[in-house]
């Protein structure tokens, strides 16, 4: 709820698209920095692909938010690599055939 369109709405009382203030979009990124280091306990991926029409608004950096969990989340043994989707509304479709091919080895 926090890094979603709907989330962000309710807390802004505006349209993601339509909020310009860096403060707004910095807490964002920290806010997918800590939904992505808690997400990685459980998983221990590599790398997470954030995407959407929030992960990919121009206001987000894979950086920052690379940065912000090094910062924040040193001690843990593993921090997985952040990158914005490249691949648009399929990703997730590609993704998905990408594992099945390995699986199938």
């Amino acid at each position: 709820q926090f890094v979603t369109g709907r989330g962000i709405y309710d807390r802004y009382k505006k349209n993601p698209e339509k909020i310009k203030n860096k403060k707004v979009w910095s807490e964002v990124e920290n806010w997918m920095g800590v939904t992505i280091v808690n997400s990685s306990i459980f998983w221990s991926p590599d790398i997470v692909v954030v995407g959407g029409a929030v992960g990919l608004n121009k206001n987000i950096s894979a950086d920052r938010i690379n940065k912000r969990i090094k910062e924040v989340f040193s001690l843990m043994p593993k921090i997985p690599l952040v990158k914005k989707a490249e691949l648009g509304q399929l990703s997730g479709l590609y993704g998905a055939l990408a594992m099945a091919k390995q699986n199938r080895r």
